[in-house]
């Protein structure tokens, strides 16, 4: 399968660079797998299409400030690290703009930290700091990081890269537990009254752990899909939210994704699910594309990808390439936001 095959036109002007105001007012096109339509409504419509019983499973990952800009003692010249994942107290993996620049033992700092570079690992690079450091650490010499192409556009525009504002509205209001690079963006539409309006009509509103890394949104490096390997990202799945899907479908009811990431974390529980009943907690690295027979979810709630990205292909592995293809191809046309801060997709 040759990844151009998921290439689409996008209008630069389509790609969100900010947030709107109101989360659950964004638009929303619903797509329909049985009978190959799609239609338009407002986001926070969604509770129409949710029954009593059925599940709706969030990720409750947080953002952490996991982008650092650090200067070379030795150079002078700033680095742009973004932070991946850390390795006992004081060592971490990061991913940096002209790596292969610095030499082995060179001095990064920001405030009173000192990175010494030990290595590239997996085209990483690998650091120790002069002293314990952590995920807390970054709240006080870290940025959010947003995606490459809203700040891109942001700088074109001329408008700050970075703002007190993002750090509001590029966290999900359910969002608890830190680890996440980047954020589970289908989640940012929901607001605090959607879901209790949600939990009223008698769904059960369920949460589970990816926290989002490189696997999510690094490239498609080969022309067949098949070749590729996606990194592994940090799940977690507690027995009582396995427990409640289980049961929903003996009953005949539904389970919502919220996401991509959603997605991969209980296609990976329900693979194995005897192997699984009692939770799950580790590393999934399932690639998810066209051929994939999905056993957890029945309906996903999602926004709009990019083109030839793993994401685009894990949603026309759920309805069909042609329907995304058709859908995206209508929600260029008229004009819907694409990407983290765009609007949103419901798969039925």
């Amino acid at each position: 399968m040759d990844i151009k095959e998921f290439d689409f036109y996008l209008p630069e002007d389509l790609i969100a660079h900010e947030p709107i105001s109101q989360r659950d007012k964004c638009r929303l096109l619903v797509v329909d797998r049985k009978t190959s339509t799609f239609h338009e409504r407002v986001f926070s419509d969604i509770v129409e299409y949710l029954n009593k019983g059925d599940v709706l499973v969030l990720n409750n990952s947080r953002v952490i400030k996991a982008k650092v800009f650090a200067k070379s003692r030795k150079t002078g010249k700033l680095y742009e690290m973004l932070i991946t994942n850390f390795i006992g107290n004081n060592e971490f993996i990061a991913l940096v703009k002209n790596l292969k620049r610095l030499k082995i033992d060179e001095q990064l700092e920001v405030q009173d930290f000192i990175f010494t570079f030990k290595g590239i690992k997996d085209g990483l690079g690998v650091f120790v700091a002069n002293r314990n450091f952590s995920i807390n650490d970054l709240e006080e010499i870290g940025q959010i990081p947003l995606p490459p192409y809203i700040e891109k556009k942001r700088q074109k525009l001329k408008l700050p890269v970075a703002t007190k504002e993002d750090e509001l509205f590029y966290q999900t209001v359910y969002s608890s537990i830190y680890g996440s690079i980047a954020s589970p963006t289908a989640g940012l539409h929901f607001t605090e009254e959607l879901l209790s309006k949600i939990e009223q009509k008698g769904v059960l509103i369920r949460y589970i752990t990816l926290h989002v890394g490189l696997g999510t949104f690094e490239p498609i490096r080969t022309e067949k899909v098949e070749e590729f390997r996606l990194r592994g990202e940090y799940m977690e799945a507690s027995k009582e939210v396995i427990q409640d899907i289980i049961k929903a479908k003996e009953r005949g009811n539904r389970v919502f994704a919220v996401g991509t990431t959603v997605v991969r974390t209980l296609e990976t529980v329900f693979r194995d699910i005897k192997e699984n009943m009692e939770g799950y907690k580790g590393i999934t690295n399932i690639f998810i594309y066209p051929g994939f027979e999905f056993r957890a979810v029945d309906a996903l709630v999602t926004n709009f990808h990019l083109p030839k990205s793993s994401l685009i292909l894990l949603v026309s592995a759920f309805a069909g390439k042609d329907l995304i293809l058709k859908s995206y191809n209508y929600a260029v046309q008229n004009k819907f936001r694409f990407y983290s801060y765009g609007d949103a997709m419901l798969i039925l």
